[in-house]
């Protein structure tokens, strides 16, 4: 992985989100499995708390980044993904190049967090997936991290309330009453440390 020459600009601390595929939020965490570290990543639609894609890789690479934004837009299922901000951390998979120019060939623009709060969706995302669902998997091959990775996600959109979320609806019965016309006019404003008063809630 090359990294770039410069950090791109926090885009979305304190935008207000007012639709899908405006911001989604990106990161790398590390599992144990069997006898190494494993690393998979998670992409987060900010709007609708729905896991669009995951990707389990063996190494750090930027390529297997870029193979969770391929799934992230396929799962999203739209032609024209232009405006969208991808908000990450300053990981070198992310400064790289061949991220950027993914990125750009598809008019999608990159956001930096400076700060792990600054990717406060994406964090969450990691220890709800991890302490709620993974802990209680038998994870001893990369094929059963797999296994447990998809399993979780599934389980994650499908049955898990959201408080952040109207009536507190998991993230795919929120998305199907979204796309039948419910919740007109929902939007908030993505947390921000240096402006907010209150507790932030973000699952």
């Amino acid at each position: 992985t090359k990294a770039g020459e410069h950090y791109e600009a926090n885009l979305i601390e304190g935008l207000q989100v007012s639709g899908i595929n405006q911001v989604w939020q990106t990161d790398i965490t590390y599992v144990w499995s069997g006898r190494r570290w494993y690393y998979v990543s998670f992409i987060i639609d900010v709007y609708s708390r729905n896991l669009l894609a995951w990707h389990c890789s063996k190494d750090l690479s930027s390529k297997s980044q870029i193979v969770c934004l391929q799934k992230a837009v396929t799962a999203a299922g739209v032609a024209d993904l232009s405006g969208l901000i991808v908000h990450t951390d300053r990981g070198v998979q992310y400064t790289s190049s061949a991220y950027k120019s993914w990125l750009k060939d598809h008019r999608i623009r990159l956001s930096m967090a400076r700060y792990a709060w600054e990717n406060a969706y994406c964090e969450r995302v990691h220890r709800t997936i991890k302490a709620n669902y993974l802990k209680y998997y038998r994870l001893d091959t990369y094929e059963q991290l797999q296994a447990g990775v998809a399993r979780a996600v599934k389980m994650y959109n499908g049955s898990k309330p959201h408080g952040s979320l109207p009536g507190r609806r998991s993230p795919d019965q929120f998305v199907k009453e979204l796309i039948q016309g419910s919740y007109p006019g929902y939007n908030f404003k993505i947390w921000s440390k240096l402006t907010s008063t209150k507790t932030l809630h973000v699952n």
